[in-house]
């Protein structure tokens, strides 16, 4: 990272940012890719595809 004002400033902002919970939780789902989520439509009765008989 470059030592400029513009950047120290950007720090600044995201360390504060990860002092909120839900800030910080967004963040952790966005490294983890769990904020990723698929439409697996409805998955219920015997059609689903793991569904066992």
């Amino acid at each position: 990272m470059r030592p400029d004002p513009q950047t120290r400033a950007l720090w600044e902002m995201l360390s504060d940012l990860m002092d909120l919970d839900d800030a910080h939780r967004y963040i952790a789902d966005l490294l983890a890719g769990t904020d990723v989520r698929y439409d697996l439509g409805t998955t219920t009765g015997s059609s689903a595809p793991c569904a066992r008989t």
